[in-house]
């Protein structure tokens, strides 16, 4: 049976159940889902997850004032995740599903193993859909499902934030996806077994999750594939989804988190020992994946000029 795990955390977002339920509802075989939910929310909210079976579905509520950030959030979620499960998907808490989505990906993940292998994941950035509200607040879905185009994501050295972020870039072979080194964090399909292989690091923040993610398990083998299909979509525009609030704005200390976080990519990216989140037992291929890309992830400067004083 190809049970899928679907790893969703949120914070303070209100379009957490919608998701939850195009996920759900538009799948073609239910039964085979099991939803791993974390969300930091306000007293306000008061999600209603009784259309999922219990057994299908972790739902972990936390207040807000002690979230810690996107990535703890993530592990936390993750932190179900074991090889009973042989799929797992990753994506955010706006996002949205395309009938039949599991169906798609399952058959679509199956063809791409003769090109990619057993143990694959599938990641890129979704296209995206907006809300359009009326007069009551009552929200709808606005998707242009007849002007989809199929993209994957590169790395590139962002001066601003001193850290590598992913950037779109058209798909080359159209048939089997395009071999990728970032992992795109709200859109993810793959192999448990290969994800497994480089849990979540719960001690990052935000920026820099995705690149080193996907160095992490590109360093231990794993192929990160951009895929030929779209299957979800996802609302990039925080204010058009009416979020009710962002860590860096809610909680006066995130700059140190962030600042630790930062030390911790430099600290990672020079190959010091972080344990099972680090890379410094995969040395070799790390420095192989550098030339192959073209980059050079370990003289770069990731703490900001405001953290040097």
């Amino acid at each position: 049976m190809d049970k899928i795990f679907v790893s969703l955390a949120a914070y303070r977002d209100p379009d957490l159940i919608n998701t939850v339920r195009s996920f759900y509802e538009k799948a073609k075989n239910k039964e085979n889902l099991f939803f791993s939910l974390v969300s930091h929310e306000g007293p306000e909210t008061d999600f209603d997850f009784s259309f999922i079976p219990k057994t299908q579905i972790s739902y972990q509520k936390i207040d807000y004032r002690l979230a810690d950030g996107a990535c703890s959030g993530r592990h936390l979620a993750n932190s179900l995740l074991s090889e009973k499960y042989k799929y797992f998907l990753h994506t955010d808490s706006h996002s949205r599903a395309k009938q039949d989505w599991d169906d798609l990906l399952i058959n679509t993940y199956k063809k791409c193993s003769s090109k990619w292998g057993d143990e694959y994941i599938f990641t890129k950035y979704p296209h995206g859909f907006k809300r359009e509200w009326d007069e009551n607040g009552i929200g709808k879905d606005v998707i242009n499902e007849e002007n989809e185009s199929l993209h994957k994501v590169d790395a590139v050295w962002d001066e601003t934030e001193y850290v590598y972020l992913l950037r779109w870039r058209d798909l080359e072979d159209l048939e089997y996806g395009d071999k990728v080194y970032g992992f795109a964090a709200n859109f993810a399909f793959g192999s448990v077994k290969a994800f497994m292989k480089a849990p979540y690091d719960p001690y990052l923040y935000f920026l820099g999750e995705e690149i080193s993610l996907g160095i992490r398990l590109s360093a231990k083998g794993v192929n990160l594939v951009a895929p030929p299909v779209n299957a979800i979509y996802t609302n990039f525009d925080r204010d058009n989804g009416k979020r009710g609030g962002f860590h860096w704005n809610d909680n006066l200390t995130w700059g140190l988190r962030d600042k630790s976080a930062r030390e911790r990519l430099a600290k990672l990216f020079s190959l010091q020992d972080l344990g099972v989140y680090g890379l410094q037992n995969n040395a070799k291929e790390y420095r192989a994946l550098q030339e192959e890309m073209g980059l050079d992830f370990e003289s770069k400067d990731y703490l900001k000029p405001i953290y040097k004083n």
